[in-house]
């Protein structure tokens, strides 16, 4: 060990300048790259995302109506009706929410942060706080409850859990008539802003 150190440092001292300069060099950039990722909003989405689960299972909640009923059709327009006069009595001018959908065909997606501003288009983040383009974008409460209310002929059942502070949707699973047509979307920490 000390015929390694008394080899380097019997080098010419451009040699130890350059080990110096290039080690200086490459702590220089990581400082920096760590520097510009924690800002202020990559903080703040990262702990939106704190408690987001990595897995693709969702555990089924709220009541499953089977829209082909007409009975239970119009139960669930009653409460679609109720949770969303509750929605609009309460929610923020502007506000933001994480969602994560999964469906048969394409199948799950990622958790993304959507920030809703009353005089703005959506935007969407992902995890790490990087803008994402997606369909998402055009997404928000009002879009949601508009979505359930309307449907289609091969809808057979909705299943719908609503926030019981906020009244929006936080779960929703909908089945359709033919084999492996399904979509689930969940929704959570909706905070005003």
């Amino acid at each position: 060990m000390e015929s390694e150190f008394a080899a380097l440092t019997s080098r010419p001292i451009i040699y130890r300048s350059a080990i110096l300069v290039s080690v200086s060099a490459l702590f220089a950039a990581c400082h920096h790259q760590r520097a510009a990722h924690n800002d202020g909003r990559d903080s703040a989405i990262a702990e939106m995302f704190g408690d987001t689960i990595p897995s693709t299972r969702y555990l089924a909640e709220g009541r499953t109506y089977n829209v082909q009923n007409p009975a239970e059709r119009q139960a669930l327009q009653a409460t679609l009706a109720r949770e969303r006069a509750l929605w609009n009595a309460s929610k923020p001018r502007d506000y933001r929410f994480l969602t994560r959908s999964e469906c048969f065909c394409p199948g799950p997606t990622r958790w993304l942060l959507l920030q809703v501003r009353h005089d703005q288009p959506v935007r969407v983040w992902d995890a790490s706080g990087r803008p994402v383009e997606t369909s998402a974008g055009g997404l928000n409460i009002d879009a949601m409850f508009d979505n359930i209310s309307r449907f289609r002929d091969p809808l057979t059942q909705v299943q719908v859990a609503f926030d019981e502070q906020w009244h929006y949707p936080r779960f929703l699973r909908t089945s359709m008539a033919y084999p492996d047509a399904w979509s689930i979307v969940v929704v959570r920490g909706l905070h005003p802003l």
